[in-house]
């Protein structure tokens, strides 16, 4: 839009004016701007680099997390299940009441 403007202008006026002047100036400050966010690009691209980095890592830690979780699952499983079977002939055992409470692994 600046540019546009400043074309006009020129095509206008054949000698610069002060608008002419403010115009150049204002698209100077622009490109500056622009160059110093370059800088901050780098080290965006950096830290995005970093991250994607270390998705390998992140995928093998939820696999072992998930693997000791099963694990220790199925031996608290194997306990409850073992604790069942050896109080289910007692008097104090009520397995109405405990299904209900618990229902079953099958």
């Amino acid at each position: 839009v600046i540019a546009l403007a400043e074309l006009v202008a020129n095509h206008i006026i054949a000698k610069p004016t002060p608008v002419l002047l403010f115009v150049r100036i204002i698209r100077i400050v622009r490109i500056v701007r622009v160059i110093r966010m370059i800088r901050f690009l780098a080290e965006l691209k950096l830290m995005i680099y970093s991250i994607f980095s270390t998705l390998r890592s992140l995928f093998w830690s939820l696999v072992l997390m998930a693997m000791v979780m099963y694990l220790c699952s199925v031996c608290l499983t194997q306990a409850a299940t073992q604790h069942i079977l050896e109080i289910e002939g007692t008097p104090s055992f009520d397995a109405v009441r405990f299904k209900h409470d618990f229902g079953s692994v099958s």
